[in-house]
């Protein structure tokens, strides 16, 4: 009979990690999940952060990620399939002087999904294992509209205040005055209403 020993550098990282977060260890021993946190609390309509360490060479790692709802009548849904396993330099993190690579999503939630209990999913393709993190999902919540800033002062009417009433000359050489005329008055009706209204 043969007895699996983990090697040590997963050892290490999984006490390195246990000490600063919670986190969830994948079966195969492959990748840690540091987000989502086992049993958080998550909003329909906003993020879920989902971040995974590789603790070894990921040649073989194949991932798909999904949000599974449990006992809901919801709809699995994809986070991403054929998950980033790449050991690119700019996607590196440090623990106890060791290198491992890091990958994120931001998947958005949403806004009708039902309150209630999810399981986020790591399926390992390659081995045909699932690791899963147990998250609850609260109900949306609408952003509050601003109130309206309030002014001091009495509001006043544009129709209140004096009115002007100027009859035209009948002449008809006055056609253009008249013009002039009422162009006149309805600027100053117009800066009148403008100022009462500043007030």
């Amino acid at each position: 009979m043969m007895i699996r020993v983990p090697s040590i550098a997963a050892i290490l990282l999984a006490l390195a990690v246990s000490t600063t977060s919670a986190q969830v260890e994948a079966a195969n021993e492959e990748f840690n999940v540091t987000s989502p946190l086992q049993s958080g609390i998550y909003v329909a309509g906003q993020k879920l952060p989902v971040t995974y360490v590789l603790l070894r060479e990921s040649l073989n790692l194949h991932l798909n990620i999904y949000l599974v709802s449990v006992g809901l009548n919801y709809p699995t849904a994809i986070i991403a399939q054929i998950a980033d396993v790449s050991e690119d330099p700019s996607n590196t993190v440090t623990i106890h002087n060791r290198t491992y690579w890091q990958h994120s999503y931001n998947y958005d939630i949403p806004q009708i999904a039902p309150s209630g209990s999810y399981k986020v999913v790591f399926q390992s393709v390659s081995v045909h294992t699932n690791t899963s993190v147990d998250i609850t999902i609260r109900p949306y919540v609408s952003p509050t509209p601003e109130a309206p800033t309030q002014t001091t002062g009495t509001p006043v009417s544009p129709s209140t205040g004096s009115k002007l009433n100027i009859v035209p000359s009948d002449k008809p050489g006055n056609a253009a005055a008249r013009a002039s005329t009422g162009i006149v008055i309805s600027t100053v009706l117009v800066c009148a209403g403008a100022f009462l209204m500043a007030l």
